[in-house]
Order: C-alpha cells, then sequence, then structure tokens
C-alpha cells in the first residue's frame, strides 16, 4: 500500500516513472481512469463550484454559499440548490489543507434533481466528517411524493453508528456497525458502500465492517430498487415531508459508480483519498 501512496502521490505532482533521460510523465490516475464513473462531486476543487444554481457566478473565497457543485466525471450530473438559504458554505482549510462543504444540520442540500443512476449494483466513495449532531445523512434518494420509498446512507454521531436504510412501502432495511472512528466530530473519514445485487458491504478507511441487519434484511436493495424515486440528494434525505437528517458538518468529496470496481480500482481510489485527504487507511 505504501508503494501505491507513493505512486498516486508521484503523479499528482506530474513526475514521470522510470530512470535516465528518456523518461516520459505517466498520465495522472485519476477516479475517471475507472470505468461507469457517473458523478464526482470535489469541494476541494473551486473551480467546480459556484454561489448559484446557474452557474454563473464562481466560489471566491471562504464562506461563500455553494448554490452547484458541477459533475467532474463528465455525465453532466451536477448537484444545484436553488434556495439561497439552504446553501452549504465553502471552507478553506478544513482537512489536509483542503476545502470542503460545510452542512448545517438544518435546511442545507444539493440535488441533482433526478434519478441520477438505476443501477442495481454499484459503489459509492464518500470522504466526510464525523457530524456534530445525532443523525447526518450522507447521500440519499427518494420518491418525493412520499415517505415510504427511499434509501439514505447515515452516521449517528450521538451512538456512533454508520447506518443504511432502504424502504420501498414495505418492511425498512435498516443495517448498522459501529464506525469506530477516533478524533470525535469534525475527523474526516472515507466510507465505500457497495451493492453487488444482493448483499450490500461497507468499508471504513479500507477496513471492511461487517453490518449488522437492525430490522429487515440485508438484501443488496441499492437505488434502482427504490420505485418512484426522483431524486438524488447531498447533505440529507428529501421526500414528501421535507429535509429528513440534515447533514451536520463537512462533506469533502463523492464519487458515484454504475458498478463494483474490481478490488485493484477500490484499492486505487481508497489510497487516492487516503494521499489527497490526510487519511490513515487500515
Amino acid at each position: 500500500m505504501s508503494n501505491l501512496l507513493t505512486l498516486l502521490s508521484n503523479q499528482g505532482r506530474g513526475q514521470p516513472i522510470g530512470g535516465g533521460g528518456g523518461d516520459v510523465p505517466v498520465p495522472v490516475w485519476t477516479p475517471a481512469s475507472v470505468p461507469d464513473l457517473v458523478a464526482w462531486w470535489d469541494f476541494s476543487d473551486i473551480d467546480q463550484l459556484f454561489q448559484d444554481e446557474s452557474k454563473s457566478t464562481p466560489v471566491a473565497s471562504d464562506g461563500d454559499v455553494i448554490g452547484a457543485c458541477a459533475d467532474k466525471s463528465g455525465q453532466g450530473n451536477d448537484i444545484l440548490q436553488a434556495t439561497n438559504g439552504n446553501r452549504p458554505l465553502y471552507k478553506t482549510n478544513r482537512h489536509n489543507s483542503l476545502s470542503a462543504a460545510l452542512f448545517d444540520d438544518t435546511d442545507d442540500y444539493l440535488d441533482v434533481g433526478n434519478s441520477m443512476t438505476t443501477a442495481t449494483s454499484s459503489t459509492v466513495f464518500t470522504v466526510v466528517a464525523v457530524p456534530g449532531s445525532a443523525d447526518s445523512c450522507q447521500v440519499g434518494t427518494a420518491d418525493e411524493g412520499g415517505t415510504s420509498r427511499y434509501l439514505r446512507l447515515n452516521v449517528n454521531q450521538s451512538g456512533n453508528w454508520w447506518y443504511y436504510r432502504q424502504r420501498n412501502a414495505g418492511t425498512t432495511d435498516e443495517l448498522r456497525v459501529l464506525h469506530g472512528i477516533g478524533g470525535g466530530a469534525g475527523t474526516a473519514f472515507l466510507n465505500t458502500i457497495s451493492s453487488d445485487g444482493s448483499t450490500i458491504s461497507l468499508r471504513l478507511n479500507g477496513a471492511p465492517k461487517t453490518l449488522a441487519v437492525s430490522s429487515g434484511e440485508n438484501g443488496g436493495d441499492w437505488f434502482g430498487d427504490v420505485s418512484n424515486r426522483d431524486n438524488f440528494t447531498v447533505g440529507a434525505l428529501l421526500w414528501s415531508g421535507g429535509l429528513n437528517s440534515p447533514y451536520d458538518g463537512d462533506i469533502c468529496e463523492i464519487l458515484v459508480y454504475d458498478s463494483v470496481p474490481s478490488v485493484t480500482d477500490r484499492g486505487l481510489i481508497e489510497a487516492f483519498f487516503a494521499t489527497k485527504w490526510g487519511l490513515t487507511l487500515a
């Protein structure tokens, strides 16, 4: 793993690999090098951030609102917020000297505005800070016409739980594990959440976790299994009752793939995030 981290770090600085005068710079590896990337939202990249949903006013300084984050995957899945009071804040020097989006635990969220992905097996990578409040939604998808069809990935700080909850007008499936992230609220960590179509799996900072079934079953239900859904949100779940579980803290970067990356590609992605955000992988 240390050699992998060194390679990624060197590539990030544009350094060639090899020896002698014939060195040829190696193309820089990024998460977009892995197939089936459908969304990449990077709150450390100010060039992708705008104060308004029309993307006409760039984010320029600490404390600016974020009304839009452009998608770096090339798929056009920008996340937007039309209401100024519901926009997270751009905050500089948050983790490993990089910026992040600060969500206020009240009404901040960003929304793709469509179902984005219909995958029934895929992977989401998130780098977030341990929230300061009890229940915070990293990403979610829902039917805005009701409260019985949704999927959300949450962190619960008061009980130190990480959990997945999915409901499709029937039994609620809930999976939990103690996240075990030291350092308390504000500590950044990496989540790797996958469904292979039959089972949900979780890795925190590169370490596999055993998810306990709190209710229902671990049947692998994923975004494409939620019927009538019409959004994909970051920082809260949005359904007919309004916002649910708004995030309290920093969201740094999110990747969504429409497949489950290979073990090698998953390792590259996790090493990329560890190098970039100053995380220690297990």
